[in-house]
């Protein structure tokens, strides 16, 4: 007997919405899209506060479809970490020592206190290898979140991770960041032929951005992005020897019309918006209202069961 193929679900739960993605089996076919408003005091500064009222509004959402899914789930926030390690040439059971102990060096919360994994991305001359962290009271709020759902998750990954996957064809082979403008958080990740190498939560919000865009002289949530994304470029350029070429922004702050002409003006580089609608087929009729930049992480979480398929 064959097993039936199941939909991929990816969610994305903000501060202010959650956002649910819903690919076709196998395929890169976008069978189903919601945003939907997070319950009044339900979600503060990327952490879950109510399981429970969160649980109820997804499975209210997808009451419609009478089917399971392999559903994945972004965190993100101060309580993730994403690390680029750099280790000498070793055996498998010697890495796995070297990667726990560079972790518990480097990471900003002790290992007990995480959910950890990590992926060997190169060996060559040496192992670099990324690790990627959160802290237990974080994912196990969406744990609870979607146990109240009636879904248990195959995955729980941070953002970038999702994002890396969604906007493939846009970052290309070239060394490029990703600006997250989320209604209450902004999140900067640069990644080299797709991985990550660089992570980091951004001061301000989205929120402020909207607030100060229309016309007139810079205000201070402008400013000090643009200096806190110089200064993260530098420093990656010092680190890496190479340059950022390109920056493509996502989340709702990237609906600002006028934000990545300003930001190429200020920084000098290609940005672009993110279009993840890129890595996939999507309906007619859904292309003109499809809210494409602000559903990369869900479509990128739903991608990750497509490309495993």
């Amino acid at each position: 007997m064959f097993k039936k193929k199941r939909s991929q679900l990816g969610i994305d739960i903000g501060n202010e919405t959650i956002k649910l993605a819903i690919l076709s089996p196998r395929k890169k076919k976008l069978e189903f899209w919601s945003q939907l408003p997070v319950p009044g005091g339900s979600v503060m500064a990327n952490t879950i506060l109510d399981p429970e009222q969160i649980g109820f509004a997804i499975r209210s959402e997808l009451g419609i479809w009478e089917q399971d899914f392999d559903t994945a789930v972004a965190v993100s926030g101060h309580a993730v970490s994403l690390r680029l390690l750099k280790l000498p040439l070793l055996q498998k059971q010697e890495l796995s020592a070297a990667v726990e102990f560079e972790s518990s060096r480097v990471l900003p919360f002790p290992l007990d206190s995480a959910y950890w994994d990590y992926q060997v991305t190169s060996q060559e001359e040496h192992t670099e290898v990324l690790v990627a962290a959160a802290e237990k009271k974080l994912v196990d709020g969406y744990i609870s979140a979607l146990a109240t759902a009636q879904i248990v998750p195959r995955a729980v990954e941070p953002s970038s991770l999702a994002l890396a996957r969604s906007l493939r064809g846009q970052l290309g082979d070239a060394l490029a960041g990703v600006l997250d403008l989320g209604s209450h958080s902004q999140e900067l990740t640069i990644y080299a032929r797709g991985v990550p190498v660089f992570f980091r939560s951004l001061p301000g919000t989205g929120q402020d951005l909207a607030a100060t865009l229309p016309g007139g002289e810079l205000m201070p949530a402008l400013v000090e992005l643009f200096q806190e994304l110089r200064r993260s470029f530098d420093y990656l350029g010092r680190e890496r020897g190479e340059s950022v070429e390109k920056l493509i922004v996502v989340g709702s702050g990237a609906s600002q019309t006028e934000l990545p002409e300003m930001l190429h003006s200020q920084l000098g580089i290609e940005v672009l918006v993110g279009d993840p609608s890129l890595e996939l087929e999507i309906a007619p009729q859904d292309v003109a209202t499809f809210p494409k930049e602000r559903f990369a992480i869900a479509l990128g979480l739903a991608l990750r069961g497509v490309w495993e398929a």
